[in-house]
């Protein structure tokens, strides 16, 4: 189901009895993937099935003829847990059989695919990031931060939003995912953010490239940039 024109291909929804997918059109659906159908491929198909107490049931829907598949390091209940199946010990160099590893462990081990009961000692509290991205307003939110620009430039859909709206360019998708000041009258320019309350700062960073002269945002908020 998942090709076009005998090629790979992964768009927004497929007629569930015709060869064909919905809602295809450029600049719309290509690399679209719901969140749904890696579900399906994690928990059905390589056989992750999650529960609430501490256990953890392996049972894969592979075929008995696939030679091999590896799931790697999964986040489940705080620990670290990776599935591998080798039918004929030539991959991964680690034998052969359904193996399960919880923190570089290995945990469980069948020779053959079939339903593997793993049991975990108590979840593990996983440490917060140390650092959050204050700035980003992907749903340019009216209760979030606000950017300004003293220039923005009229070349191809340049929006100050773009600074902080968390997208970056994707590769055959015509979608402009940037703020510059491109032709920009001014001898320097600059981008600001306001923030709806104040803010503790540990730092202020930013990934910045430079294109026919444009300049990219910085976020700020009482600094001089």
């Amino acid at each position: 189901m998942h090709f076009k024109n005998g090629q790979p291909y992964f768009a927004e929804a497929h007629w569930p009895d015709e060869n064909a997918w919905i809602h295809d059109t450029e600049g719309h659906s290509e690399d679209y993937n719901h969140s749904t159908f890696v579900d399906n491929i994690l928990t059905g198909l390589l056989g992750l099935r999650s529960r609430a107490d501490r256990s953890l049931v392996v049972n894969p829907l592979v075929p008995t003829s696939w030679s091999y598949f590896g799931l790697e390091n999964v986040a489940y209940h705080g620990h670290n847990v990776t599935d591998l199946w080798i039918r004929d010990g030539t991959h991964f160099g680690h034998g052969s059989g359904l193996l399960i590893w919880v923190d570089e462990v290995l945990t469980e081990s069948r020779p053959d695919l079939g339903p593997l009961t793993v049991t975990l000692n108590a979840d593990r509290q996983q440490p917060a990031k140390a650092k959050i991205n204050i700035a980003a307003n992907s749903l340019r939110s009216n209760s979030g931060t606000q950017p300004t620009a003293s220039f923005t430039s009229a070349s191809g859909g340049d929006d100050v939003w773009h600074a902080i709206d968390g997208t970056i360019f994707r590769v055959e998708i015509p979608e402009n995912t940037r703020w510059t000041t491109y032709k920009s009258p001014n001898a320097t320019d600059w981008c600001a953010i306001t923030f709806p309350s104040a803010q503790t700062m540990t730092e202020v960073d930013s990934i910045s490239t430079t294109m026919r002269a444009a300049s990219a945002c910085l976020p700020a908020s009482n600094y001089s940039i």
